[in-house]
């Protein structure tokens, strides 16, 4: 409470006024993802528990792809909300998120960042890479045995990562290999 009162010569007190002040709220806390298909990832994150005074009026949710900037996903969602669905994505899509709460001061600082995967599994046909093309192998010593071939026809929904070269191990037989 606050009373203002003049300092030099008589006069009266003015009437006791009350002021509230307002402030950013806090980040939202416990954001986690999961995959809702292969073109989707939901969130759900809990409300801030000091919203600064003021009401939460809206959520904001960023994301981050692998080598760029935090781009806001959706700037308003609903206070009385505290999940959302982002939709429309590629197949195995990665992304980093992060949520703020939004009150009449301005919006809050971010929660923590959690990672997100769209997953391929849903889809209803994962083609698999054909084998690699021109397989030569070549003696390169008594017991060595070179091996090349082509490359991989690569699709840009399922990347290879690495070529997998699985072998057997011969036993010695007789005398031969």
């Amino acid at each position: 409470m606050l009373a203002l009162s003049k300092l030099k010569g008589a006069g009266t007190k003015s009437k006791v006024v009350k002021a509230t002040t307002y402030s950013l709220p806090d980040a939202p806390t416990n954001l986690k993802t999961s995959a809702s298909g292969s073109t989707m990832i939901d969130l759900s994150w809990q409300a801030p528990s000091n919203t600064g005074g003021a009401a939460i009026t809206a959520y904001q949710i960023e994301a981050l792809k692998s080598g760029s900037d935090w781009y806001a996903v959706e700037q308003d969602i609903r206070s009385d909300t505290t999940g959302y669905t982002h939709k429309n994505l590629k197949l195995s899509t990665f992304l980093y998120y992060r949520v703020s709460a939004i009150n009449s001061i301005g919006t809050g600082r971010p929660s923590l960042s959690v990672y997100g995967r769209s997953d391929p599994a849903d889809e209803e046909t994962v083609s698999v890479p054909d084998a690699p093309t021109g397989l030569t192998a070549t003696a390169s010593g008594s017991r060595t045995v070179d091996l090349s071939w082509g490359h991989h026809l690569i699709m840009e929904a399922h990347p290879l990562q690495a070529t997998r070269l699985k072998y057997l191990q011969m036993e010695h037989l007789g005398g031969r290999i």
